[in-house]
């Protein structure tokens, strides 16, 4: 699933380049929907991206894969019983290691 909220917020320069751009949200967003998974979250996730990630992936950090594959703007936006759809662990640290960034996703635990 991809998001149009990044083509509605984006700013560009008087080049036409969007100096907030990274390399990685484009990589993460042209994941497939073979390789992604829905979760329905519970309520002791709500507006916790980091929490998310953290038992999804196992890294805090990746909150922002959270939000941005599913064209979520704020934290707060994130409701118990909501559905997310998630980029497969395997699938994530392929995009990521490609982008040249050094995130190191446990594949082996995956729940939530």
């Amino acid at each position: 699933m991809t998001s149009s909220l990044r083509e509605t917020f984006t700013v560009t320069d008087q080049y036409g380049i969007d100096p907030l751009s990274d390399v990685r949200d484009n990589d993460v967003s042209a994941i497939g929907p073979e390789d992604t998974t829905t979760l329905v979250l519970g309520q002791g996730y709500a507006g916790r991206p980091d929490l998310i990630a953290l038992d999804f992936y196992g890294d805090d950090n990746l909150w922002w894969v959270v939000q941005m594959f599913n064209g979520i703007v704020s934290y707060q936006d994130i409701v118990g019983g909501m559905e997310l759809t998630l980029p497969l662990p395997a699938a994530l640290t392929s995009v990521l290691a490609s982008a040249g960034t050094t995130e190191d996703i446990n594949t082996d635990k995956v729940y939530i």
